[in-house]
């Protein structure tokens, strides 16, 4: 009983395990991991990563302005069709034309969301990217630059999106005196 009790255990908790694999020396890994005494490198790092975080400030606020846009449609498209139950029948193909209108840029809308929500996850890729190349000691500059012009393609067909929804709701817009005349019409 005394011999079993003096048998050194097996580490058996994955602290043991860890702190067993810091003990060896780095080359034994596979990788070469930067040490984090090294506080410049991960500022040099950070500095390479404030120009796309300006980039996720104006994405985000394309978003919030499209979504705003959208709600509004929604919001018009509704009104619309509340109408359209009680319109009169020559106002009814009227209703319907401008709900066309409506869906067709709400769809455009919908999509150029979609491509700036996209640009913001690549670039928060590529701020990922960053970091883990400069931790790993790998060379990322040629994925880090596909990202970055993938990225870019997908916000300028994310903007090229938003305004052609923005030249359809002009050219659907109705002001003038002639709208006036035949809204009274309409409506007597």
């Amino acid at each position: 009983m005394t011999a079993a009790r003096q048998r050194t255990p097996r580490p058996r908790s994955a602290a043991l395990l860890v702190a067993a694999l810091l003990a060896l020396p780095e080359s034994s890994w596979g990788i070469q991991v930067r040490e984090f005494q090294n506080v410049g490198a991960v500022a040099h790092v950070i500095q390479l990563s404030v120009a796309p975080v300006f980039l996720l400030t104006a994405i985000g606020t394309m978003l919030s302005v499209m979504t705003s846009r959208l709600g509004r449609i929604i919001d018009r498209a509704r009104v619309l069709e509340g109408k359209l139950e009680n319109a009169p029948d020559h106002s009814v193909p009227h209703l319907h034309a401008y709900l066309a209108t409506l869906s067709r840029r709400a769809d455009l809308i919908g999509r150029a969301i979609t491509l700036c929500t996209c640009t913001a996850v690549v670039v928060c890729s590529v701020i990922a990217l960053l970091f883990i190349g400069d931790f790993l000691r790998y060379d990322m500059s040629l994925p880090v630059a596909l990202m970055f012009i993938l990225g870019m393609i997908l916000f300028v067909a994310g903007l090229l999106s938003f305004l052609r929804e923005i030249f359809i709701a002009k050219a659907s817009l109705k002001i003038g005196p002639g709208t006036l005349r035949h809204g009274a019409n309409g409506g007597a």
